[in-house]
């Protein structure tokens, strides 16, 4: 099946398709509340909306890079790059 979200409700049902959603949400709620923006969207949306249409995050390296890469913006604080600017 080339769409992540059906590959995913085949293999563990609504409850594991629920728990994948609500998971990425919270990401998204976490780097609001630690960085004050919604920029998280620009990596999270692309990689989603490939993965419909691609079985991309079936693979064994790219789910591996994808949340690698989400944990290092998400627990560095080097994020003065993606912060807003408020004065």
């Amino acid at each position: 099946v080339h769409n992540y979200f059906v590959q995913v409700y085949a293999r563990g049902g609504i409850l594991h398709v629920v728990s994948l959603l609500f998971f990425n949400l919270f990401l998204i709620v976490h780097w609001k509340l630690k960085v004050g923006n919604f920029r998280i969207l620009q990596f999270i949306i692309p990689a989603i909306v490939v993965s419909c249409f691609d079985p991309s995050l079936e693979s064994v390296r790219f789910p591996f890079v994808y949340y690698s890469f989400l944990g290092y913006f998400l627990l560095s604080d080097k994020n003065n790059l993606f912060k807003s600017n408020k004065h």
